[in-house]
């Protein structure tokens, strides 16, 4: 019995260039609305926790992002980037800096403390953890017993071998592979609390409670926080904290493109590129023994989660309140926004279903 993967958008689905034709038109033919003098979001991208989607949302808004990013990330500052190299909050809002008209960026790595201040909105989805890591060993065809031998050892003997997207050259010549080759079990190990603790390189089984706390308060911090499980009864804080246009959220649809294909999104005076081929390989999921396992390995994450859950609702329900104070009536849960959001998780479910994966091994189920 294995834990359900909630089918997301690959990076190369919407990972070039700033706006495509399809979405600048839609935006141009809705109304004249404003985000008026909101300020830069800069949106934290977990691996396979909904980032990507995240992006195309904010591209249906009409959002600016930096030029030349790879799924709204502000290069050189790609996946993983390590201390020191990593684009933070001051350079992102710079008014003298080139980044003055830009409304949106990624930070697909660990949260930096340089990523927050007065200039910027942070915000970042979480998600069921035992389903995470059902969704990353698949996607990134991890070597499921190198990352098992790692964490029940606590002692990584070599980097898992794993896929490794790489952006084409003639696009951006100096980005890092995604997901580089020493990151690894930072994924199956607690990941979330690593990345918003400032603990992403602790060892394997090096995460505690203290990590938890910093996790915890960075949490609070943001201004926006979302389930992924729960996406579609978060959106009253993506119009109130960010001022979208709810008639132009859209549920993600998965586009299929094939090695040597031009990437959806890519300026007009580029060639077509060639990236990465991802190679057809079947990685058998983790066992219902494993999952035992990583559940108790995984414990802070759960906890983590148990906190999300709880700060997400409280940032919707203030959002929603703060909404009709301001005037605005319209039920939100009436819209064609949540209906569709609606429909995509039964059809997720039902394909789920029929592949006989819809049991959640934690007794919670992640489409719920």
């Amino acid at each position: 019995m294995h834990a359900p993967v909630i089918l997301l958008p690959s990076v190369t689905d919407v990972a070039h260039g700033s706006t495509g034709h399809q979405e600048l038109k839609a935006v141009e033919n809705s109304n004249d609305w404003s985000r008026g003098s909101r300020k830069q979001v800069s949106w934290l991208h977990m691996h396979k926790f909904g980032g990507t989607f995240m992006t195309k949302m904010a591209r249906l808004q009409g959002e600016t992002f930096p030029l030349s990013s790879i799924n709204a990330n502000w290069m050189p500052d790609f996946c993983s980037t390590p201390r020191g190299l990593r684009v933070l909050c001051a350079e992102r809002t710079g008014v003298s800096s080139s980044s003055s008209h830009i409304s949106w960026s990624a930070m697909e790595r660990e949260l930096d403390e340089g990523d927050f201040c007065e200039d910027a909105l942070v915000g970042t989805i979480l998600r069921e953890p035992l389903g995470a890591l059902q969704s990353v060993l698949s996607h990134d065809q991890f070597d499921r017993k190198a990352i098992l031998e790692t964490l029940r050892n606590c002692y990584e003997a070599a980097p898992a071998k794993h896929f490794m997207y790489q952006p084409p050259a003639d696009f951006i010549s100096n980005a890092s592979k995604c997901l580089p080759e020493w990151d690894t079990y930072h994924h199956f190990d607690n990941f979330a609390t690593r990345t918003l603790g400032g603990a992403y390189m602790a060892p394997p089984c090096g995460i505690d409670r203290s990590h938890l706390e910093v996790a915890k308060n960075q949490l609070r911090r943001m201004d926006v926080v979302m389930i992924l499980e729960e996406l579609g009864s978060h959106l009253p804080q993506l119009k109130d904290i960010f001022r979208w246009n709810m008639t132009l959220v859209q549920p993600w649809k998965k586009i299929n493109r094939k090695p040597g294909q031009k990437p959806k999104h890519v300026p007009e005076n580029l060639p077509a590129q060639t990236t990465t081929p991802k190679p057809k390989i079947k990685t058998p999921p983790f066992t219902s023994e494993d999952m035992q396992f990583l559940k108790q390995s995984n414990a802070i994450d759960l906890e983590l989660y148990e906190f999300a859950l709880s700060l997400a609702r409280n940032k919707t329900l203030k959002a929603h309140q703060h909404s009709l104070a301001m005037g605005d009536n319209e039920p939100l849960e009436s819209s064609r926004v949540v209906e569709d959001m609606d429909a995509l998780r039964e059809r997720v479910a039902q394909r789920l279903s029929l592949r006989g994966r819809l049991h959640d091994f934690s007794g919670v189920n992640a489409l719920a």
